[in-house]
Formats: C-alpha cells, structure tokens, sequence
C-alpha cells in the first residue's frame, strides 16, 4: 500500500542558511509535509528533525493531520508540489512569508 502525506502546521525560527533565504531570527508559519506509511500516528519528531535540517528552530506545533490527494483541488500549484515532493522525496517544507 502507497503512502500517504501527513501535514503538520507550526511556527518556527529561521536560522542562517535556510534554504528559503528567511534572514536569521525571523518567525513564520510553517507547513511540513511527510510521507508515512498509511494509519500510522503523526511522526512529530521527525517532523520536527526535517525543520531543523532545513535551518528552522524553536517549532511551536498547532496541528497536524493526513492529507489525501481529494484535498488538493483548488490548492495553489506550490502546495500541490509539496505534496508531491512528500511522496516522492520523503518531505517538503512550505513557509508562508507573512512573519509571526
């Protein structure tokens, strides 16, 4: 059985090097996307490890839940390529500009 991608919501610090070029110290929201065998409980620790191996620290968690391919209808194309990127690569991280 295939996958299935699961969401987490948080905000998070950057640090120096973030891939998304965030300046150090700024806060955002994150959505962090992870692919997990189907009806498994939400992974917050690795969740937590892929943000901090993308240069973001002290993550504040406020939901998380699974995400099928039915609830990307009406998505923007950049969260349809996270989801993507999830089943294919592991995970992807998408981080709204807006600053906390």
């Amino acid at each position: 059985m295939a996958n299935e991608v699961h969401l987490f919501l948080a905000t998070a610090t950057a640090l120096s090097g973030n891939p998304s070029e965030h300046p150090y110290g700024e806060r955002h929201a994150l959505l962090i996307f992870i692919s997990q065998a189907p009806e498994t409980d939400h992974d917050w620790e690795r969740a937590e490890l892929i943000a901090n191996d993308s240069r973001w620290s002290n993550l504040e968690f406020t939901k998380a839940g699974t995400l099928s391919s039915e609830n990307l209808n009406g998505k923007d194309q950049v969260f349809i390529d996270c989801y993507e990127d999830a089943l294919l690569k592991g995970s992807a991280i998408l981080v709204y500009e807006g600053k906390e």
